[in-house]
């Protein structure tokens, strides 16, 4: 065999690029699956952010003295739940602003760490297409993620 370092990629297994967190918008509230505060760390508590423009949602570990702190996300370990948060307002305002149809369908989005804010954002213009739990990536994609 003759193979040479330089073909080869590093894996570096603490570098996370993907992440299984999904977020459910609905008429008047957002859930967050278990995976988003299992990626999160199981933070005692977690906060809503959104952008200025209102294309992307963020979830963030915060502490309990936090004047925006949301539900413990310490409730969730082991279980098969979602973090809800209720806030018609907001919606309204998301739905609004993307122009989303006023029906009652979730849209779904998937998540993307940012563990250096240990947040996790959720871009509100890509909705996930219907009736999938997680992204279909290649084989190829997955490895270019290295």
């Amino acid at each position: 065999m003759n193979a040479c370092l330089s073909d080869f990629r590093v894996v570096n297994p603490t570098l996370r690029t993907f992440s299984a967190a999904e977020a459910r918008i609905a008429q008047s509230s957002i859930r967050f699956n278990n995976l988003s505060a299992a990626e999160l760390g199981y933070p005692e508590n977690v906060r809503l952010l959104i952008s200025s423009e209102g294309t992307t949602l963020a979830i963030q570990a915060c502490d309990k003295d936090d004047p925006c702190a949301g539900r413990t996300a310490e409730d969730l370990k082991g279980q098969k739940k979602w973090t809800t948060v209720s806030n018609r307002m907001l919606m309204h305002i998301i739905r609004t602003k993307l122009g989303w149809d006023s029906g009652k369908t979730p849209r779904r989005f998937y998540g993307v760490p940012w563990p250096e804010q240990y947040a996790i954002l959720f871009d509100l213009t890509r909705a996930a297409p219907p009736r999938t739990r997680t992204p279909n990536l290649s084989v190829e994609d997955m490895l270019r993620t290295y």
